[in-house]
């Protein structure tokens, strides 16, 4: 064994729990044989392990103490401290970093994971949603608060066994290396949208964080308020991410976020889309087998018992009698379709030329927002069909009331088969008060901005003629009406010709069955025509001759025929002008 030295690696009073030591614990030595001479270095990893929620511990004491029999009575022993952090104080510890707070929906939005808001319901909150967030390990005593049907509630797991701002970085009363979240805010972005997500704003205008000081009591819980009176109806996906300072590494150690949900601002009620199908034409035993049908334009709560009324009422011999669900009329309500039809029998007794009044009211949207009450009086013929369409027609008007659209600005009036305005005529263009509009194409990203007059300016890209900013702003724009599809779109370019920066094109969008129903606007484009023209001038002084000029194959150039005579002239200046600029007096140069 000569020349072999025999050493063991081991730490003083080693924990049995975290931290802990890896590859090989060294709660038992580990064993180093070494010839002459060798050198051997070692590294010792120190890790926290998956249990208990302690960041901090004392350092960790090694030594290396020879083994070799000879030294039994006095072996050789070397010690050495494993730490990473030194206090104010001096005091010497293992600190490892507080992981960014892991966050996870908990009560109604684990089953749910669908939310919806109608304009009733917003109105009642006065357009702000209450936010709960629960910080589920803050203290033993932590426990859920009842949960309201218009709260969003979030669990927090702190590995630290703290509230949120004793991590925040804004907290002035704990050391710097414990200082890790930024923020707990809301995040919110259209469905199916892959662009950046928005931040969730509070009634005041400030984003929604839940990591402010004060805001979280002494069992975790935290609540806010999310502002929804700037944001458009439509499908949502929503989460809350705790957001941590960037350590260098993954950057998913710097934020952690729930799984989204999804929330459906509504506030407008749904309405008929076409011509309803209601009216009773020829014989009973026609009638009675005949269904019934009214679309709509969107989703309709149609749970049942159905919340909705749908009521028949005929009038004959001054008596009314009123059929409706589950008295004398079958209803089905499907997605957006209302379906109806009578019971056996349910129309016998009743001659020909009855009055008819169908009413249907209480219709409701998945949201909840209530449609207006819809009537519809017409005359039972209950001759065939062809005699009983003459008949119609040359019956008085006094018998047929017509109730006017109390909401005239609503989408799709003047295209929904209906005399809104009870002037006779159906769909005509006084119904249509809603102009089109001009957008541009959904999955473009137009480099464009709007100023406080309402100008769009697109600034990018630049144009070398008007035709080419011509065919791009036709290419990215598209105009949309209520009631018509495919509007032609018209671009005007200016007549002065092209304004650099300050070229204005004039769009105009006409709805072609009713030429009234016209939107105009402007867009500022940046056009440059002028192609710039470079001259170049050698200017070698005042009482020099330029005998250095050369002729080539080219024609005419100038050059220097030694270095020495470029010595004798490099105090000269060579002047580069720009005679005609184009481009450059486009951009101010």
């Amino acid at each position: 064994m000569a020349g072999l030295w025999h050493f063991q690696l081991h730490c003083i009073h080693c924990p049995n729990s975290s931290p802990a030591m890896f590859a090989e614990p060294l709660v038992e030595p580990q064993e180093y044989i070494l010839e002459g001479r060798e050198s051997v270095t070692t590294h010792v990893e120190i890790r926290k392990t998956s249990t208990g929620k302690k960041l901090k511990f004392d350092p960790i004491n090694l030594f290396l103490r020879s083994s070799c029999m000879g030294d039994e009575e006095n072996p050789v022993t070397v010690t050495a401290s494993a730490f990473n952090h030194i206090g104010d104080d001096g005091t010497k510890s293992i600190l490892f970093t507080p992981p960014c707070p892991a966050i996870q929906w908990t009560g109604s939005m684990v089953k749910e994971r669908r939310f919806i808001f109608g304009k009733n319901s917003l109105d009642d909150m006065n357009m702000h949603i209450e936010l709960s967030i629960f910080n589920q390990v803050c203290s033993r005593f932590c426990k859920l608060s009842n949960q309201q049907p218009t709260r969003l509630t979030i669990t927090l797991q702190d590995y630290a066994n703290r509230k949120l701002f004793d991590r925040s970085v804004l907290n002035d009363n704990i050391p710097s290396e414990e200082k890790r979240l930024e923020r707990v805010t809301l995040l919110h972005r259209r469905k199916r949208d892959m662009g950046a997500w928005d931040t969730g704003l509070l009634p005041g205008g400030d984003p929604v964080d839940f990591s402010v000081q004060g805001l979280e009591d002494e069992l975790g819980h935290v609540k806010s308020q999310w502002d929804l009176s700037g944001i458009e109806d439509s499908l949502y996906e929503i989460k809350v991410q705790s957001v941590c300072t960037d350590l260098g590494h993954s950057t998913e150690d710097d934020f952690y976020d729930t799984d989204p949900i999804e929330l459906i601002l509504d506030r407008v009620p749904p309405f008929i889309y076409s011509k309803p199908q209601v009216k009773l034409t020829g014989p009973i035993d026609k009638a009675q087998d005949e269904e019934f049908s009214l679309s709509f334009t969107e989703l309709l709560f149609c749970d049942e018992p159905y919340t909705f009324g749908l009521n028949v009422t005929l009038s004959a011999d001054e008596t009314d009698v009123t059929l409706s669900h589950g008295n004398g009329i079958k209803v089905i309500c499907e997605g957006k379709t209302i379906r109806y039809r009578f019971e056996d029998r349910a129309l016998e007794g009743f001659p020909t030329n009855t009055p008819v009044t169908f009413t249907l009211d209480r219709i409701q949207d998945l949201a909840g927002n209530v449609m207006d009450t819809y009537n519809e009086t017409f005359i039972w013929d209950q001759a065939d069909l062809v005699s009983s369409i003459a008949q119609w027609s040359n019956s008085t008007a006094a018998s047929i009331q017509c109730v006017s659209t109390q909401h005239a600005e609503r989408p799709y009036i003047g295209c929904d088969g209906v005399d809104n305005d009870c002037d006779g005529d159906i769909d005509e263009c006084d119904e249509d008060v809603i102009p089109p509009k001009l957008s541009f194409k959904d999955g473009l990203a137009v480099d464009a901005s709007v100023n406080g007059d309402g100008l769009e300016t697109i600034n990018t890209p630049i144009f070398r003629s008007l035709t080419d900013a011509q065919s791009y702003l036709t290419s990215i724009l598209v105009a949309e009406d209520d009631c018509m599809v495919d509007l032609p779109l018209s671009v005007t370019p200016p007549n002065l010709g092209a304004s650099c920066q300050s070229t204005m094109f004039e769009v105009t969008a006409t709805d072609s069955q009713c030429p009234d129903q016209t939107v105009t606007r402007q867009y500022q484009m940046t056009v440059d025509t002028d192609v710039p023209v470079v001259t170049v001038e050698f200017n070698p002084g005042q009482g020099h001759v330029n005998d250095f000029s050369s002729v080539g194959d080219e024609g005419v150039y100038l050059g220097i025929v030694s270095w020495a005579f470029a010595a004798a002239i490099s105090d000269h200046i060579v002047l580069l002008t720009f005679k005609k600029l184009g481009f450059f007096e486009c951009h101010g140069l």
